[in-house]
């Protein structure tokens, strides 16, 4: 069975509860890594992949905007694919990003009338770790054994600027069997 993001369905029967998922990648590094998951996705009936692979430059800015909220809008959650191109990507012009990645990013985590946030979820290639993560290690106040910590550098993009926002109710400590 195939299903598709604009409602058509071939085959019998939707299933229950799949999930409308959009992948937000950068073109140049990434679309190896969008098209494994989506041919991943295509062997579920839990999902339904709404990405796309529509060359967009010839759009309007405003089209673009319209067809991204559209496609967001049947969306619950997005997966943004950070590559090396996607972490080093910071094209500013007057404070303002010029990069469709961060946009669709943004309408993601926008609560717009008639459409609600969806679930956002990064996804870091092996390449782009050392772009993201450092190591250290951190002397336990409750164990008081050395333990390697992995920390989030401070990159300057939209995906590692919402990416700390845990919940206090979500953050544990192993060493406290919380």
């Amino acid at each position: 069975m195939k299903l598709f993001c604009d409602g058509g369905i071939s085959g019998l029967k939707e299933p229950k509860m799949a999930r409308n998922v959009f992948i937000s990648f950068r073109f140049s590094d990434g679309a190896k890594y969008k098209d494994s998951l989506c041919k991943l996705f295509d062997q579920s009936d839990d999902v339904v992949d709404c990405s796309e692979d529509e060359d967009r430059s010839r759009m309007t800015e405003d089209t673009i905007r319209d067809y991204l909220y559209a496609k967001l809008k049947q969306t619950s959650v997005t997966l943004v694919l950070l590559t090396p191109n996607a972490v080093e990507y910071s094209r500013k012009w007057l404070g303002q990003y010029d990069d469709w990645l961060y946009d669709e990013l943004r309408y993601s985590l926008e609560d717009r009338e008639g459409n609600r946030t969806n679930g956002v979820v990064a996804i870091y290639t092996e390449d782009a770790k050392d772009l993201l993560i450092e190591e250290s290690i951190h002397r336990c106040s409750n164990c008081n054994q050395d333990k390697s910590v992995s920390l989030m550098k401070n990159v300057d993009n939209l995906a590692r600027k919402n990416m700390m926002n845990i919940k206090p109710a979500y953050k544990r400590n192993p060493c406290y069997n919380l």
